[in-house]
This record gives structure tokens, C-alpha cells and sequence, in this order.
């Protein structure tokens, strides 16, 4: 039996790194397992009587190799979240249209996002789409739908093969505006590997599948059985803004320079989508998965390095890599308060946050809706708490004195809470029922050398936020809606379905 050529293995290597990064997302989803235990119980016992042998031979397992490398909660802070907001190792990545939302809705992003979405970027530019064909668990699950594809023609069953407009830039940038505005969960209908994620983690956390898991099984079935590669290639926002940024990668897939026989489409028929090397115009959406280099039979196509970089592209490259240099924290605290004050430290639960300014303090609170996501089964529907805080602006320093708290509703007082001294450190917590949804007043009454002072802010509470979003409802089916028009009214593409070579 013949050995595998430099090709076969590069496809082994690439292989491996797609199931350690599906991996890495099915481990940041049981470690939250693990970290609930190590906060509740912090021993193998007690999870063992909470839960079951298995479960507790887990924790300990887990805890002895997070052990290794430092304390272990500690340690499991830096292998969390997914390709879409991840931290490994201490190191932030981050999709760039995550930080687009984010600041299209008007709000700055922390450093740590800024530089975490620039490190895709800077890979983008040295290495092209690598992301797509090493570390997109989207990408996987579309190669296993290609094998799927791949025995349905075997087994003389006809399947379509279509193609699609290349509308990814566009998708991109109304994705970002819709999220702005409804939110973010748009994205996990237009990126792939965030859709296997999100599936992937309610499995885990949640123990069930619900609507973003009959979303990847219809990606995974159109991919299939109707336009092979295209959703990568042509939707995909993500794709399509590393593709603009990576035109010309110092690492990319060419022929020798010689001539291939005329008749010979084998890297065309063998890459995902559709691509012909042996044309010489598969730049730059070619993601260097390296598949066509081991069907090539005169091993024409390989990887090869593109140096030195272009010219034109040395002041996006300087940008970048000054953009990503380490810069110091302006403050570890916002104003010395703690951190379960801050909005961004609970994006599990509903949130909103709210400050105002009047005169020489600066009120604020952060409200939390707990019962946000089971409303239809919680005892306490109505409930939501309210960390709120004062700061000095003149002397700059919080209150932290005797506070009257007042929750209003127009002219009805909803709640009255006196504090002696703040509950939490410089941060005064109330919990009140709400009478219904709408708007608010919280109003902070103290003294202050012997003067009383009075200052408002004003914020607002919504008791429905299970209700369904017909604004996410309406988008996502419109943008179904154009993908399947699209695919199937293009019917010149109608040809015989290629097979794939073998991975």
C-alpha cells in the first residue's frame, strides 16, 4: 500500500485541528458544569450525591488537569466561550462583526474586544481564510454534509447543485446594522460555525435541541442536497470580510507554473467550492484547505509562500499590528466599584444599565430581570433587582452614607428602601416586584454636611422579554426566504452534481 503524500497528511493535520476547535466548544460548554459544582460543592462527594458517579469522576478528573497548569477555577477562566467570543489561554479572539455590532449600536467596546477582533484580521492577512477551513466548526459540519452528498450520488439518487450570488459583504453589513437595532442573535443565522456552537452548547447546558438546532440541520441539508459549498463561499459574512481583508495571503494554494492538461478538472471537483486552481483564478476565496492539492495526479498544485508582501498592503498590515500591541488599562474598577455593578459582567441574564448626571453626582443602577428567561414557570415573575450606586463627582469618590431608595411609577410609589450603608461594598441592592412593564423612576434621597439631597434617574423595565420577537422572527425569514429564491432560481447551474475527493 502506498504512503500518503505531504498532501494526505496536511488534510490529517487540518482534520485534527477542526475537531480540537469542536472540541474546545464542547469544553468550554461542560466546564460550566464544572465551575457550578466548584462554587456549590468544591468536592467530588458532594457531586457524586448531587448528581451521579459519572459526574463526579468528571469533576475530579477535570479539576486535576485544570491543577496543572495553576488553580484550577482560576485556570478555566481562560478556556471559555466559542469561535465567536473565545478566551484561550488568557488570549481573547473575537469575530470583527461581533465589535461591529457593538459599536454600530452606539456603544465602545473594551480593549480586550478591540484587540481580540483584530487578531482574525491579522491572521487574515499573513494566512488568508485559514479560519474557514481550520477553525470553523461550520466548515465541518458542511464537509460532512459533502460525504453525505458524496453517497446519495453513489447511490444514484439526483441531487441539485446550484449556485449563489456572492452577497457576503452585503450580508455583513446589514447584519451588523439589524443587530444594532434587534440584537445579535441574527448572527447565528448567518454564520455557520456560530449556529454549530449554539447548538452544541444548549445540547450540553440546556439537555435538549430547539429552533438553532432545526437551523443547522436545514443548513447541513441544503448544503447537501441543493447548493454545495455556496453557503461558505457566498453568504457567510465572516468569510466574505476575511476574504476582503486577506486578498493576496503570504501563504496560499498555486500550481508549479506549467501548464495543466486540458481535460484535467480534478482540484475543481474536488474543492468544496468549486474552485480551479489550475486557472489560476481561485484568489482569493480559496481558503487553503488543501484538498485539491491531493487529487492533482502530476502534483502540479501545492501550498506555497508569497513573499515579500505587497507594497499596498504594508500600511494595512502596520495598522493592524500597532492596533494590536498590548496598551495599559485605564482602571481595573469603574470608579472603584465592584464588579458585579457593571452591566457587562452579566450578559447571561437580561440587562439594562443606566446613568445620569445631575449636578455633582452621578447616579447610576444596573437592573437585573433573573426570571427574564423563565417567566411562564417562575413564583416570581414580577421580581427584578436593581444595583444602583451614587458618585461624587467633585470629590470623586462613591457614597457610601445612609441612602433612602424610591422606585416610582409615574406618581405611585412602587417601593420604599432605607440603607444605613450600602449593601454590596459602594453599592446599594433592592429587590422589587414591578407591577407591570413600562417606565420607572429610582430616586436617591441622603444628606451631606448636614444638607439634603435629592437626585433622579430614571429607567425602564420590561416584565415581557420571553415574548416573541416578530422583529428576529420577521428578519430571519426574509433572509431564508432570499437564500432558497436565490439557490433555486438559478437553475442555468443545474449541471451533474460533482463528487468529492476523499479527505
Amino acid at each position: 500500500m502506498s504512503r500518503p503524500g505531504r498532501g494526505r497528511w496536511f488534510q490529517v493535520f487540518r482534520k485534527t485541528i477542526q475537531l480540537l476547535s469542536v472540541s474546545f466548544v464542547a469544553y468550554a460548554a461542560i466546564s460550566m458544569h464544572w465551575r457550578n459544582y466548584k462554587l456549590a460543592h468544591n468536592q467530588e462527594r458532594l457531586v457524586t450525591l448531587m448528581t451521579n458517579e459519572v459526574w463526579g469522576t468528571l469533576y475530579t478528573l477535570n479539576e486535576r488537569m485544570l491543577a496543572l497548569f495553576g488553580e484550577p477555577h482560576a485556570v478555566s477562566d481562560g478556556f471559555l466561550g466559542g469561535p465567536w467570543a473565545a478566551h484561550v489561554a488568557g488570549v481573547a479572539f473575537v469575530d470583527p462583526l461581533n465589535v461591529g455590532a457593538i459599536l454600530a449600536s452606539g456603544e465602545i467596546p473594551p480593549w480586550a474586544a478591540l484587540i481580540g477582533a483584530l487578531i482574525p484580521l491579522v491572521l487574515a492577512v499573513f494566512l488568508g481564510k485559514v479560519f474557514c477551513s481550520f477553525l470553523c466548526p461550520g466548515r465541518l459540519l458542511f464537509e460532512v454534509a459533502n460525504g453525505f452528498r458524496f453517497l446519495l450520488v453513489r447511490a444514484g439518487i439526483p441531487v441539485a447543485s446550484v449556485s449563489i450570488p456572492r452577497v457576503g459583504l452585503g450580508v455583513a453589513v446589514g447584519s451588523v446594522a439589524f443587530a444594532a437595532a434587534a440584537g445579535a442573535g441574527l448572527f447565528h443565522f448567518v454564520l455557520p460555525y456560530l449556529a454549530v456552537s449554539a447548538t452544541i452548547h444548549h445540547a450540553i447546558l440546556g439537555g435538549a435541541v430547539g429552533g438553532i438546532a432545526a437551523w443547522t440541520l436545514g443548513l447541513f441539508l441544503f448544503d447537501a442536497l441543493i447548493a454545495p459549498g455556496q453557503f461558505c463561499r457566498s453568504v457567510c459574512p465572516t468569510g466574505a470580510l476575511l476574504e476582503l481583508v486577506g486578498q493576496r495571503p503570504a501563504l496560499a494554494i498555486a500550481t508549479d507554473g506549467t501548464d495543466c492538461p486540458p481535460s484535467c478538472t480534478l482540484c475543481q471537483r474536488a474543492c468544496p467550492y468549486g474552485l480551479f486552481v489550475g486557472r489560476g483564478d481561485h484568489q482569493p476565496a480559496c481558503d487553503s484547505c488543501g484538498r485539491c492539492t491531493t487529487v492533482c495526479p502530476e502534483r502540479k498544485v501545492s501550498h506555497h509562500i508569497q513573499v515579500p508582501l505587497r507594497k499596498s498592503r504594508l500600511p494595512i498590515l502596520m495598522v493592524l499590528v500597532a492596533m494590536s500591541l498590548p496598551t495599559a488599562a485605564l482602571a481595573h474598577h469603574n470608579k472603584g466599584l465592584p464588579h458585579y455593578g457593571y452591566f457587562e459582567n452579566y450578559p447571561q441574564v437580561p440587562t439594562d444599565e443606566y446613568v445620569q448626571i445631575s449636578g455633582r453626582w452621578e447616579a447610576g443602577a444596573t437592573v437585573f430581570n433573573f426570571q427574564g428567561l423563565q417567566r411562564a414557570s417562575s413564583e416570581t415573575p414580577h421580581d427584578v433587582r436593581i444595583f444602583a450606586y451614587l458618585y461624587d463627582l467633585e470629590d470623586d469618590h462613591g457614597y457610601e452614607g445612609p441612602l433612602t431608595l424610591t422606585v416610582m411609577r409615574k406618581d405611585e410609589v412602587v417601593r420604599v428602601l432605607n440603607r444605613i450603608e450600602p449593601d454590596e461594598e459602594a453599592v446599594y441592592v433592592a429587590r422589587v416586584e414591578m407591577p407591570k412593564s413600562g417606565d420607572y423612576t429610582l430616586i436617591f434621597e441622603f444628606e451631606l454636611d448636614g444638607e439634603k439631597q435629592r437626585t433622579t434617574l430614571p429607567f425602564e423595565v420590561d416584565l415581557a422579554v420571553d415574548r416573541v420577537n416578530w422583529l428576529v422572527v420577521g428578519g430571519l425569514v426574509t433572509t431564508v426566504g432570499m437564500v432558497f429564491i436565490l439557490a433555486l432560481g438559478n437553475k442555468r447551474r443545474r449541471h451533474a452534481p460533482r463528487a468529492p475527493a476523499a479527505a
